[in-house]
């Protein structure tokens, strides 16, 4: 399974101290060079200084790929792992931002955020969901925030994709499979949501 991740997913889970959910749901992850330079930025938070300058053995980092004008809209780990997605014909591609959602699912990418990391470690066993969503929640809304040039998820976009992950959990019960909620994503993608 191929899986690029863009700088805001790796951010969220290093705040919450879950990012090692990553190596059992997936076996590795890649990032680009840019996500790690955001990363390493001096206005981030020290815990994800502290793990990117010591990244574990299941963090790929492959040099970005050619630059693409059509996505200048995006910030460069966003533009970068959505390039690299493509090139890779990933599996998945790890993305909070809106923007590079959308433009990931107008190019046909398989894309997830945060939400949906949490809830398929939580589908397979590696979490408590209600503990991780309340950690999101505080690191989203906290001063740091405002300096780290990250835009992924809000207070008021964890609650909507919360509410999200509870509807799909709800598919879940009625159908008995975990398929239903593989790739929780988050509203307004373009996936068909149940009920």
């Amino acid at each position: 399974m191929i899986v690029i991740a863009d700088t805001g997913p790796i951010n969220y889970l290093v705040l919450i101290d879950a990012v090692e959910i990553l190596q059992p749901l997936y076996t590795r992850v890649i990032v680009p060079q840019a996500v790690v330079e955001e990363l390493s930025q001096q206005a981030a938070p020290a815990p994800v200084l502290a793990w990117i300058r010591r990244p574990p053995f299941w963090l790929e980092v492959r040099p970005d790929p050619p630059y693409d004008p059509t996505l200048d809209f995006l910030d460069p780990g966003e533009r970068a792992a959505l390039s690299l997605a493509e090139a890779m014909n990933a599996d998945e591609l790890l993305i909070d931002e809106r923007a590079g959602r959308t433009e990931a699912e107008r190019r046909m990418l398989h894309v997830t955020g945060t939400l949906g990391v949490l809830a398929d470690a939580y589908v397979a066993g590696l979490i408590d969901f209600d503990r991780a969503l309340a950690r999101l929640g505080s690191a989203a809304a906290s001063p740091q925030r405002k300096a780290y040039p990250d835009r992924g998820a809000t207070r008021s976009r964890v609650r909507s994709i919360t509410r999200h992950f509870f509807s799909r959990m709800a598919a879940i019960t009625e159908s008995g499979t975990p398929a239903a909620l593989s790739c929780a994503t988050s509203p307004g993608s373009s996936e068909k949501r149940p009920g």
